[in-house]
């Protein structure tokens, strides 16, 4: 009997459904905008100034533009396309801090969007178009894509760059890109998770409205230095990557409080007070609390640095941080030291409240915001201010009441004030010179 084999072979629906199925529509986008963040780093490197990506959404269509040096046409034809990365796979002229690594997200962006896709390329020396008709293409056996319209012609100055259009939109897409309210969330999103490219430099227009990347920054001064250690991690594999920790404290804000983690410029968690980051962590020596508003000033930062971003602790969406890698699990050890030595700073300011005294506010009003390369290499958050002696410690409590407003205003006008708690104020001081100190 002659043995046969068993067809296992995947299908290109079934395919286009498990990429698309659970990924965010506007994670999909900043999948495409990674892209073009990876081609001005292969054009200048570290300078993204002048570089710059436009999206556009309707109802009708999206679109993609960029000036970031178009993709080179033996990547397009041997890489690009795949759904995945073969094991031969080498970036042409990489970057360092490459964002796209998976394989997967321009065709997972743009299956998700619509039925018929156009991506056209030039680069200096290259210029060419491809055309989808998605739904031909998934009726078809080969896994491939036709080239049309290829030429050799020298690109203008400043011309080179990649275009993409998607229309024939499904229609849960064309609703969402119809509403205002995603695209302001999806500016958000931008602004936040493409935090440092922009601020290197790096200009993102949606809807033709200009961006600005959100400010990574960290109180200090002469006396209160913020928590920072760069170092290199490596396994077992002999694998690396750079990591750098900074905590410390900016201006209270529930909203940015947290822990900010960054992967090859790319923010994966943003503001996160969850038991991703440490919060809550009550199952060892390093306990720290669940976020409360008195941690309301606290910001960390941690940011990934390799030039092979498979060995970075992100998901495939980079919408979110894998737990169980062995990289990430070395980098929360240091959060949970640094989160420990913040708070303990943090209680001190909280106890504070009821003391005439406030040397560790009165430490806190003198800090300047300062960006993180500005920030010094500390293994410590460093405090030294000295608390006020016992001896010097006097209890305060807020005493309030209410009065007519025509009485309260006949009050002000005697002692001259404006504020209403300078008057409460003044007129406790009187009453207690007069019948209390006598």
């Amino acid at each position: 009997m002659t043995a046969e084999t068993v067809n296992a072979e995947p299908t290109k629906r079934l395919v286009a459904y498990v990429l698309t199925k659970d990924v965010r529509l506007d994670d999909a986008i900043l999948d495409l905008i990674d892209n073009s963040i990876d081609g001005a780093r292969r054009q200048g490197g570290s300078k993204l100034t002048g570089r710059e990506v436009r999206v556009t959404l309707s109802k009708d269509r999206f679109e993609i533009q960029d000036n970031c040096g178009g993709i080179p046409y033996e990547l397009a034809r041997d890489y690009a396309f795949r759904f995945g990365r073969p094991e031969d796979y080498t970036a042409l002229d990489g970057p360092p801090d490459v964002i796209g690594n998976f394989g997967v997200g321009m065709k997972r962006a743009l299956l998700k969007m619509g039925r018929t896709i156009l991506v056209v390329s030039r680069t200096a020396k290259r210029y060419f178009e491809i055309k989808i008709d998605v739904e031909a293409w998934m009726r078809q056996k080969q896994w491939t894509f036709d080239f049309s319209n290829v030429r050799d012609e020298v690109a203008p100055v400043g011309a080179t760059g990649t275009w993409i259009t998607v229309t024939d939109l499904y229609s849960g897409v064309a609703e969402q890109f119809a509403l205002k309210q995603f695209v302001a969330n999806l500016s958000a999103s931008i602004e936040q998770k493409q935090a440092i490219p922009m601020l290197e430099g790096f200009s993102v227009l949606v809807n033709d409205k200009s961006l600005n990347g959100i400010h990574m920054t960290l109180n200090q001064s002469k006396e209160i230095t913020p928590f920072y250690q760069k170092l290199v991690l490596t396994n077992d594999k002999s694998e690396h990557v750079q990591l750098e920790v900074y905590a410390g404290i900016a201006e209270p804000d529930n909203d940015r409080a947290g822990w900010y983690v960054v992967c090859n410029g790319r923010t994966v968690l943003r503001a996160d007070r969850s038991s991703l980051t440490g919060w809550g962590n009550k199952f060892d020596s390093d306990r720290i609390p669940s976020y409360h508003h008195q941690y309301a000033r606290f910001r960390g930062f941690v940011l990934f640095h390799s030039d092979k971003p498979d060995n970075l602790p992100w998901n495939t969406a980079k919408s979110g941080v894998d737990v169980e890698h062995p990289f990430y699990r070395r980098a929360v050890q240091l959060m949970l030291q640094a989160m420990k030595e913040v708070f303990l700073f943090l209680n001190q300011v909280d106890r504070e409240s009821d003391s005439l005294e406030q040397p560790f506010n009165e430490a806190l009003s003198k800090m300047k915001a300062a960006p993180l390369n500005k920030v010094v290499e500390s293994k410590t958050f460093s405090v030294s201010v000295k608390p006020a002696s016992p001896s010097q410690k006097t209890l305060v409590k807020a005493v309030r009441y209410k009065k007519p407003i025509d009485q309260l205003n006949a009050v002000m006008a005697v002692l001259g004030v404006s504020d209403a708690n300078v008057a409460a104020e003044q007129t406790f001081d009187l009453y207690y010179e007069m019948n209390v100190e006598q």
